[in-house]
């Protein structure tokens, strides 16, 4: 039950990595990133490259710049130089499902 739980899981995040825009894809991997509730994250701040980021959700590093930039521009999140920081990471996760 476990093992096939699991499968169903990897199949679900493979599909929504492949079927959602770029900027939903990459609000979804930065958004797996954190678990406030296991961790007591208060700072939201990710020290990753627009090339790592493009590498965790499929996209070429133009393209992961253009989906930050709209995530930006929505409020959820600000750049800065080799990092990430999350303002609203409820907001992020909406975002992510919001074609599901």
């Amino acid at each position: 039950d476990q093992l096939n739980a699991r499968c169903g899981y990897y199949v679900g995040l493979v599909a929504n990595l492949r079927l959602q825009k770029a900027s939903a894809r990459v609000a979804f991997c930065l958004a797996e990133l954190f678990n406030p509730q296991l961790f007591g994250v208060t700072d939201l701040m990710l020290g990753l490259s627009q090339e790592e980021i493009g590498r965790l959700s499929g996209l070429s590093r133009q393209n992961t710049n253009r989906a930050l930039h709209e995530l930006v521009d929505a409020g959820l999140l600000t750049i800065e130089y080799g990092s990430v920081r999350i303002l609203d990471l409820t907001g992020l996760r909406n975002f992510a499902h919001s074609e599901d």
